[in-house]
């Protein structure tokens, strides 16, 4: 069997590897260990490395990677557990955790929720999944780089341009910049209208008085003339209209539940 420098040095970093394990462990006996580590052990248990391929070809890799020359991926994989890289290589440890985590979620068919559990979760978050107030208008915009110093003298007169001369908000926008997401927005949340325009924007929105030219409101980009057509009030949501989400939300609490349960019952082993 070739030796390489590579394989001396992978020899010693395992073997340090073990020292710091053992120097813990005996200057903190009662230590317990983590979720991850009981885990892998049950995952070892079950030979699961055994069996996993991922796991196969990250030790084949691992040994030709320290010059080992034997001939086929199952000789490899054997010759990498032999040199103790399979109990040390956190990619390995990592992988069989979360292949356990995973198996250790799974729900039996007793446990998939019903139509009852989703109303009842419905209920129970119904203003966190309602559908928020939204607003929607038609903005003109006037950029801070194009009009400078100026910005403001121009989007006061144009404030007043529009108001004078009755402009319907569908004409508005030929009088001002071009908006890299267009004149119209929405219906929008206050959330998104902010992360559209900048923080702030749209609780000044909120004073525009709906059917008239209003502002200028000051942004992230600069200054915007708005026309307000419609407020949205926030609305109950129906089971149909958030169904993928509160089955979504549902499974995986009760998948992490279960796995809570099945971890603790390996650490109870």
């Amino acid at each position: 069997m070739r030796r390489s420098p590579a394989l001396h040095f992978l020899c010693l970093g395992a073997a340090l590897f073990v020292a710091v394990r053992l120097v813990a462990t005996s200057a903190h006996p009662g230590d317990v260990a983590s979720d991850d580590e009981v885990l892998y052990r049950a995952a070892l248990d079950l030979g699961v490395d055994r069996e996993d391929r991922a796991v196969h070809e990250r030790l084949a890799r691992l040994a030709t990677f320290v010059g080992e020359d034997a001939a086929g991926e199952a000789a490899l994989v054997d010759e990498a557990r032999r040199l103790g890289i399979a109990r040390n290589d956190l990619v390995v440890r990592r992988h069989l955790a979360l292949v356990m985590r995973l198996a250790a979620g799974r729900l039996d068919a007793a446990e998939l929720p019903t139509e009852a559990d989703e109303r009842a979760y419905l209920t129970a978050h119904e203003a966190e999944l309602a559908t928020p107030a939204r607003i929607r208008f038609t903005q003109v915009y006037l950029g801070r780089v194009r009009h400078g110093e100026a910005l403001d003298a121009s989007a006061d007169a144009l404030v007043a341009r529009l108001r004078r001369d009755a402009v319907p908000p569908e004409r508005g926008p030929a009088f001002g910049d071009p908006f890299p997401t267009g004149s119209a927005v929405g219906p929008l949340s206050a959330a998104d209208v902010d992360r559209r325009f900048g923080p702030g924007f749209a609780a000044t929105l909120d004073a525009a008085a709906p059917g008239t030219w209003a502002g200028p409101i000051r942004s992230s980009y600069g200054l915007h003339v708005v026309w307000v057509h419609e407020r949205l009030p926030a609305a109950a949501p129906s089971l149909d209209a958030v169904h993928g989400r509160v089955v979504h939300r549902l499974l995986r609490d009760r998948q992490e539940a279960r796995a809570r349960s099945r971890i603790a019952a390996l650490r109870a082993r």
